[in-house]
């Protein structure tokens, strides 16, 4: 009597979870239900008879959950080797003897961890730690924290000083988190699609050194699914009609369009050749690969193989034309669904092997054909069974988009059918954008599966400066607080934009006291190699500003000037333009100040300046706008004119940094090719990727780029012909003839992206000269602080 059962398993405490598990543990914490046992003798025997059923139910839950989650995990540590060769990729064999690496393998207290240690100044820093992403991070804690240095996506700040001189320290974090997720699908097509191996060895030291263990590997998935597609009796032509081409391979992949594009023996080869370099540089720093699983979609020409097939169709997306909409959808409930499936990962595992985590998305933007919970169950139980049945540690990892985007749809009902159906444990929920629409709060916590908190940020790979840093800091904290959240990530659509955001983000991986404030003047000393009260005061301003969006509206890069001109368009913003114009003087000013200023200094410069040039266009904007409701037609020639000029200034300061630039990426794209004709192919795709998007202009936009050459032939000449347009319906007093109008600037659109002009692939001009020209000019209208 009083005695207290507690029948929930606290699986925090048990012995398991490594960084790369097959069977995920979630941190359970004990039931709050307390169950007190009395006297027999006090109770009528149906009360002890259902006493006794709620203990046996709760005891085989318990069972159920234990074995579920309590299987001996597979585990990447990685090896001191070749986390030492990546040292010496990033600092040169001399540079790299100043450190060295010790690899453990285990972990403390379940979680990763890494101490660094220089005991005196004759002796090198000793980085210790449970895996190579541990100790990858932990050196690269040890270059920015202590050397005041940086890797980016935009280059490095690499000054280290002296040997004697570099810092005695004696320190060590354990990581919060099991699993630190990178990538997004479509990342492979707004960022990866034309990298090298140079590149891609360079992106994954960036992965190791920020702390990522948990990564998506789909390079070559195509070859792998070609093999199975013929070993069914597909034709090839009838393969050729189902795959995109390269830069629209991420949609075919999750089963939103087919065609358009073709994909070649040689395309094939190399990407295969690529995907077993890159698998094997991430088994070597202890980095798991995330690979590709079957989602139900199929070339149409199934059907001719079995007619009797359970088939329907993928919902049509954003509007594409039948030719490349819509693929097959193969139903749950027919045998062939694990007959593919397993095929699948069977020829998957021969060409690539396995690490047991697995992604797909059966309903990416796209709603389900019915809302039968049997139905939505069966998804669940045959994509999982798909994969186990090959490969009895599979877990399936689902990207959570689908319940932001069809928020309609999913109602907690279905959402529950189809998660719930994976075996507790085996299915990881990617909450993709928790920075601003978590889902873990609306779903229960996923119901019980384990799941990561992600932070998304980039729509389409666009430019335009744009954060929630307080938000991120504060999802992440709260997400720390539930026992299923198992990690932290970043799914952004495309890299290479706001670096300071992912900087931001990376110290998370170890940290949970993080200061914005101090973040910034921090990171200005790392990004510049060394203390600049000019620079520092930038950043804080940016950093305060239009860093610190507050709301959950997704923002897309989606502009005044860098999307087709209208008449009704208003600026979004979130922060005072007057901050980025005084953050932009404040750069302007240390580079007065920097002697030589490095290329990451260069790079913001270009930012800043194209940031402030954006907010003037859209000052412009509204006047000229407002000048044609007067019907003021020579005010409205004269805003128009300097709107223009405007964006001749903003080509001027893009070309001179070759990350703003237009011409590295038609010609990597290019360098992918093995023909003449795949070489126009693929640069075709290219520029249909950032300005049409589609064959129609089906999501016109939605990844244009702020690029040097962009500028100048895509968005100036649409909108030289909006104000023509404008001007002339003054001049005749007739209403703007908005049919003739849009013809025209489709014709532009497609102009441009059917061209094959050259474009510079060197940048030109001193990047802060230009920036100070285009100051000085608008110095009279803008206003600082």
């Amino acid at each position: 009597e009083g005695e207290t059962y507690k029948p929930v398993v606290d699986l925090q405490s048990s012995s398991v979870p490594s960084p790369c598990q097959t069977n995920i543990q979630a941190k359970y914490t004990e039931d709050k239900n307390i169950y007190s046992i009395v006297e027999p003798t006090d109770l009528r025997l149906f009360e002890i008879f259902m006493l006794l059923l709620v203990i046996i139910c709760l005891v085989w839950r318990c069972f159920i959950v234990a074995s579920a989650w309590n299987l001996k995990p597979y585990k990447l540590v990685g090896n001191e080797h070749d986390v030492q060769r990546l040292i010496v990729r990033l600092l040169g064999e001399q540079e790299a003897s100043r450190f060295q690496i010790k690899i453990t393998g285990d972990l403390k207290e379940n979680r990763d961890w890494f101490s660094v240690s220089r005991k005196s100044e004759s002796e090198p820093v000793t980085i210790e730690g449970s895996s190579g992403t541990a100790v990858s991070y932990g050196f690269n804690h040890y270059l920015k924290h202590a050397l005041n240095c940086q890797v980016s996506w935009d280059g490095d700040q690499l000054e280290l000083p002296p040997f004697e001189n570099m810092p005695v320290v004696e320190y060590g974090f354990s990581v919060p988190d099991s699993f630190r997720y990178y990538m997004n699908v479509c990342t492979f097509s707004y960022s990866y699609v034309w990298w090298d191996w140079a590149r891609w060895e360079r992106e994954i030291d960036w992965m190791a050194l920020n702390g990522f263990n948990l990564v998506l590997a789909f390079t070559g998935t195509e070859a792998v699914w070609k093999e199975v597609y013929l070993e069914l009796g597909l034709t090839q032509d009838e393969i050729d009609d189902h795959f995109s081409g390269p830069a629209f391979l991420a949609w075919n992949r999750m089963g939103n369009m087919r065609g358009y594009g073709k994909l070649s023996d040689a395309w094939h080869k190399s990407q295969v050749d690529l995907q077993r370099k890159i698998l094997q540089r991430m088994r070597s720093l202890g980095i798991t690969p995330v690979l590709p699983a079957f989602a139900g979609h199929l070339p149409r020409a199934i059907t001719r193989i079995f007619p009797k097939a359970s088939i329907t169709y993928a919902r049509r997306w954003n509007n594409l034309p039948d030719k490349y909409c819509c693929p097959a959808l193969l139903l749950p409930s027919d045998p062939l669904f694990q007959k593919i499936g397993s095929m699948f990962i069977e020829k998957l595992k021969e060409m690539f092997g396995t690490d047991h985590m697995y992604n797909c998305d059966p309903f990416n933007e796209m709603e389900p054909n019915t809302g039968d919970l049997n139905v939505l169950r069966g998804y669940g139980k045959s994509i999982y069974s798909s994969m186990s049945t090959v490969d009895p540690k599979a877990v399936w990892i689902i990207q959570g988009w689908f319940l932001v985007n069809e928020k309609d749809f999913w109602t907690k009902e279905r959402a529950r059918a189809l998660i719930t159906a994976v075996p507790l444990g085996q299915m990881l929920v990617l909450d993709l954008q928790s920075e601003l629409r978590p889902q873990y709060k609306k779903f229960d916590n996923f119901f019980g599966q384990p799941f990561i908190w992600c932070m998304l940020h980039n729509f389409g790979r666009t430019l335009g400066l744009q954060g929630a840093l307080g938000q991120v800091k504060q999802g992440i904290l709260e997400g720390r607080k539930q026992k299923e959240m198992v990690g932290i990530g970043i799914t952004m659509e495309g890299i290479e934009t706001n670096y300071v955001v992912y900087d931001f983000f990376s110290e998370f991986v170890r940290d949970n006291e993080l200061e914005i404030v101090r973040f910034s003047e921090d990171y200005s000393k790392r990004r510049y190699g060394g203390y600049n009260a000019a620079a520092e005061s930038a950043w804080r301003t940016l950093v305060a500003s239009v860093y610190n969006y507050k709301g959950d509206e997704s923002i897309h890069g989606e502009y005044i000037f860098n999307t087709r001109p209208n008449l009704k368009k208003k600026p979004k913003y979130w922060y005072k333009p007057e901050d980025v114009y005084h953050a932009w003087n404040l750069t302007l000013e240390a580079a007065r100040d920097i002697e030589s200023p490095n290329n990451l200094f260069r790079v913001d410069v270009v930012d800043i300046t194209r940031q402030g040039i954006q907010l003037k266009l859209d000052e412009l904007y509204l006047k000229t706008t407002a000048a044609y409701d007067r019907k003021d037609l020579q005010t409205l020639k004269r805003v128009a004119s300097s709107f223009l000029d405007l964006l001749d200034d903003l080509e001027n300061i893009l070309g001179s940094n070759e990350r703003f630039m237009l011409g590295p990426w038609l010609e990597s794209a290019k360098s992918c090719a093995a023909t003449p004709l795949e070489e126009k192919m693929f640069e075709g795709e290219a520029r249909n990727q950032i300005s049409l998007w589609g064959p129609n202009g089906e999501i016109l936009d939605y990844a244009n780029k702020q690029w040097s050459g962009v500028v100048k032939d895509y968005f100036k000449p649409r909108w030289e012909l909006f104000f023509k347009a404008l001007k002339r319906s003054i001049r005749t007093g007739n209403p703007l003839d908005t049919k003739k109008y849009r013809k025209d600037l489709s014709d532009v659109e497609q102009r441009f992206a059917s061209a094959y002009n050259l474009y510079p692939t060197v940048s030109k001009g001193n990047p802060i000269q230009i920036s100070q020209e285009i100051y000085q000019k608008l110095s009279t209208e803008i206003p600082t602080t």
